[in-house]
């Protein structure tokens, strides 16, 4: 009798353990029932893909979503409709809660051009519901270093010469 109940007891704890580590007995962790998901405006949406990785504080959390142009959707409240508008889905349990000072940004992720979105959640502030924007004035767009260094080749250092000079003339 004694074995039956070490072996019941040992079964309740694992199983336990097993419910708490996988995150079921809590869910997603958002208020809504379902995985939270937010809306970055961002300038430009370079080296940005579906299915890329969203960290949040550089720990993955979830993926992008969706990728298209502010004046798409409305409900927004973007600064200009051409600007890119992110949907990234968080997840993982415990990385929903979003604040009003959220930051976010696209971050190179490797060599080969592709890019993932990176955010701090904030602190300050109510948080944010479920498919709220994150505005302009708080994202940042990383200008790839390729593209700087295009600058200086031929005959595109030839055109940047004569802007720098005609400019030193006007002044």
């Amino acid at each position: 009798m004694r074995r039956i109940v070490i072996s019941v007891a040992v079964l309740l704890a694992v199983g336990g353990f097993v419910v708490l580590a996988t995150g079921a007995a809590n869910g997603s962790g958002s208020s809504s029932g379902g995985s939270p998901t937010f809306k970055v405006e961002l300038d430009n949406a370079f080296g940005l893909n579906n299915g890329e990785q969203m960290k949040v504080a550089g720990v993955p959390a979830g993926k992008i979503t969706k990728i298209d142009l502010c004046y798409t959707d409305p409900h927004a409240n973007c600064q200009n409709p051409l600007h890119a508008l992110v949907t990234v889905n968080i997840n993982q349990t415990g990385f929903g809660s979003f604040h009003r000072d959220a930051f976010c940004q696209s971050r190179p992720q490797s060599l080969i051009g592709e890019y993932f979105i990176n955010c701090d959640p904030g602190k300050s502030g109510p948080a944010l519901k479920s498919e709220s924007t994150i505005g302009i004035t708080h994202t940042q767009s990383t200008i790839p270093g390729d593209l700087l260094q295009s600058v200086m080749r031929l005959p595109y250092r030839e055109r940047l010469t004569l802007i720098i000079n005609e400019l030193g003339s006007r002044i």
